[in-house]
């Protein structure tokens, strides 16, 4: 694959919350995207949000998303 690291591995997220949630819901891999992505629970609102942004441009989007949060790329 040609694409830069950061989307081969958005690709790679989204892929593993279809594969890590058979027959789930885009809540259940918003959720499972999130637990992956920062380690804890999602927010209500979270879900939402991401319920939303998957609808509209696929679950590879929300995965980049979070790849690029502050809270994923922040170290204590």
């Amino acid at each position: 694959d040609a694409l830069p690291i950061f989307l081969q591995q958005s690709r790679m997220l989204a892929r593993r919350c279809v594969s890590d949630t058979p027959g789930g819901s885009t809540g259940d891999r918003v959720g499972r995207a999130i637990r992956l992505a920062f380690g804890r629970p999602p927010t209500l609102s979270e879900v939402d949000a991401g319920t939303r942004l998957v609808d509209r441009h696929g679950l590879a989007a929300l995965a980049r998303a979070l790849l690029n949060s502050n809270e994923f790329l922040w170290l204590p």
